[in-house]
């Protein structure tokens, strides 16, 4: 049942990285913007600070939903299992009653 539930905690895991990534990629640019240009003004900083935020807004979305879904998948399958010990439980215990 759990399966493909690891797949959701690895995107979790890995959102953020991604999403660091970016900002640094951005840091990047901006220090390659101005270099090239030789002057620090907000338009020669502006296209790598727009790529390091939205990078991290996106690396944190998406951390996020993927783990909001991967807790609420392992609640689902954790409940399903509780189920099935309890009726196997259940049933173990018919089996093992004396007949008279």
């Amino acid at each position: 049942m759990d399966k493909n539930v690891a797949i959701l905690a690895t995107i979790s895991g890995i959102a953020p990285v991604f999403g660091f990534l970016g900002t640094v990629f951005g840091v990047i640019i901006i220090f390659r913007d101005i270099a090239e240009q030789g002057s620090l003004q907000i338009g020669t900083v502006s296209e790598g600070l727009y790529l390091k935020m939205i990078s991290s807004a996106v690396g944190l979305i998406v951390f996020m939903i993927a783990y909001i879904g991967y807790n609420n998948l392992v609640t689902r399958v954790n409940k399903v299992v509780n189920r099935m010990e309890s009726q196997a439980i259940e049933f173990m215990d018919i089996l093992e009653t004396p007949s008279n």
